[in-house]
């Protein structure tokens, strides 16, 4: 694929490289991405969009081997310019966004597969950890997703840090979702 490149980081994660349109922003790059392997794309695509409100803004078919899902939080002005996730020029509206999105790849059928498991990096070998969400209001998000039947690794009451909690997608991924202007004084030797 033109305009696209992958290097390692010092600890053996690739990085995606992708060139965007010229001009577009005054930063010479920023994060673009975060990519995630899912198992069940339906279950996933309902996580993200219906339970965290993110807006799907591109589906790619690879017919017989996988589907990558995008994902993002859209301001009402982005949503209303948004094309269609599943139209040609969805991709092209893509390449304008500033702000990341979140790529969920599923491979066609594990969703049927009882043996296949996604690592989330927090079992051994221990690598990538979370995803993390701003929200305003923690207690009433956590007590909306466990009615939604969402699991929980940490709920705000465990531990010491009550401003967040940790949440299980359908993938068995970490979901933090932190208090919008948390402070963590006292806890974090930092602040």
């Amino acid at each position: 694929m033109k305009g696209l490149a992958f290097c390692l980081d010092p600890d053996g994660y690739w990085i995606e490289l992708v060139k965007r349109e010229e001009g577009l922003f005054p930063e010479p790059q920023n994060l673009s991405q975060t990519m995630m392997r899912v198992k069940d794309a339906d279950r996933t695509i309902h996580f993200y969009r219906d339970i965290l409100g993110m807006d799907l803004v591109r589906a790619m078919h690879i017919p017989g081997d996988f589907t990558n899902y995008f994902f993002a939080n859209l301001t009402p002005a982005q949503r209303e310019a948004m094309a269609d996730p599943e139209s040609a020029e969805a991709r092209a509206a893509v390449k304008t966004l500033w702000q990341p999105v979140l790529e969920l790849t599923h491979n066609h059928g594990t969703e049927k597969d009882d043996a296949f498991h996604v690592h989330t990096g927090n079992s051994e070998p221990l690598g990538f950890g979370h995803i993390g969400f701003l929200v305003d209001d923690l207690e009433a998000t956590c007590k909306e997703m466990e009615q939604a039947g969402v699991p929980f690794h940490k709920r705000p009451q465990d531990g010491g840090m009550s401003s967040l909690a940790f949440a299980l997608d359908p993938s068995g991924y970490r979901v933090e979702l932190v208090q919008r202007g948390a402070s963590f004084a006292g806890v974090c030797s930092n602040f």
